[in-house]
C-alpha cells in the first residue's frame, strides 16, 4: 500500500492542471453540456414554429372556404410573397359568397 503522501501529491497535480486551464472539473462538465442544451432548444423552437405554420395554413384554408373560394387557396400562405398578397386579396376582393348573396337579394327584392 503506497503512503498517503503519494495520493496527496497526485491530487495536487490534478488540481494544478485544472487550474492552468482556468476551470474546475465541475465547470468543464457544464461547458461540455452546452451543445446538447443548444440542440434541444433548437428542436423545441423548430417544433413550435412548425405548429404555428400548420395553424396558420389551417386558418387561411378555412377563411378561403368560408369566403366562397376553394380551400386550397389558403395553401398560398406557405409561399414567400403570397403570404403578404393573400390577406390583401381577401380583404379587398369581391367574395363569391357576397356576390351570390347580392344576386339573391336582387332577385327576391
Amino acid at each position: 500500500m503506497p503512503p498517503r503522501d503519494v495520493y496527496r501529491y497526485r491530487n495536487i497535480v490534478e488540481v494544478t492542471i485544472l487550474d492552468r486551464k482556468g476551470t474546475t472539473m465541475q465547470e468543464d462538465t457544464i461547458i461540455q453540456g452546452i451543445p446538447i442544451l443548444t440542440g434541444i432548444l433548437f428542436l423545441i423552437i423548430a417544433f413550435v414554429a412548425l405548429l404555428a405554420s400548420a395553424l396558420q395554413v389551417l386558418v387561411f384554408c378555412k377563411i378561403c372556404s368560408k369566403a366562397g373560394y376553394h380551400w386550397a387557396l389558403g395553401l398560398l400562405i406557405l409561399l414567400p410573397f403570397a403570404n403578404i398578397g393573400l390577406p390583401i386579396y381577401l380583404a379587398f376582393a369581391d367574395w363569391p359568397v357576397r356576390r351570390e348573396l347580392r344576386q339573391q337579394s336582387q332577385l327576391s327584392g
